[in-house]
């Protein structure tokens, strides 16, 4: 990550990554017949004024449904952000006040950062707000049982990592 940056290639890289991203999907979508929700992290150099005329062209390219492609950022207060949301695609922020200003679709919020007392607060606030929050760190079985025991459905961290190859998933939802 630091050689990609340092060669001022993220751009490049980001724009790999969400192409490649809607060939898988459109592949899945062709194989099985569904979607699947997908995320993707996308930072603030990649986020200019062509990033919305870019992602439209895939998306009408592919002719993908906008709804299960969820861009992560730093902070949802951006104009191009905001128009893409606005044609059905998500948004997963960082930035607790992108929540309060209805801006995000998903709230990634990791309470090691914070507080454990805080878990409960942050769903409510994330509900309130028609947020989706994502707990993320999650490492352990104590992690996962206490995101379960507190509501919470949407998790990620070390405890569930595992790689997901769109060639065998298809495989496996054939069968």
């Amino acid at each position: 990550n630091q050689v990609i940056t340092r060669r001022g290639i993220t751009k490049r890289v980001e724009k790999y990554t969400i192409s490649s991203l809607f060939k898988e999907l459109k592949m899945f979508y062709e194989e099985c017949g569904g979607y699947l929700t997908a995320f993707v992290n996308v930072s603030d150099i990649t986020i200019d004024e062509a990033f919305f005329d870019y992602i439209v062209g895939l998306q009408q390219f592919y002719k993908l449904k906008p709804e299960f492609i969820v861009f992560i950022v730093r902070s949802a207060k951006n104009k191009a952000l905001a128009l893409l949301r606005q044609r059905g695609f998500m948004i997963c922020s960082f930035d607790i006040l992108d929540v309060y200003r209805n801006s995000c679709d998903y709230y990634l919020y990791d309470f090691y950062e914070a507080s454990k007392d805080s878990i409960l607060e942050i769903r409510t606030l994330c509900k309130n707000h028609f947020a989706k929050c994502i707990l993320i760190n999650m490492d352990t079985k104590n992690d996962i049982e206490l995101a379960r025991n507190n509501g919470y459905d949407l998790i990620t961290g070390k405890f569930y990592k595992k790689e997901v190859i769109i060639k065998a998933l298809i495989e496996k939802v054939k069968k």
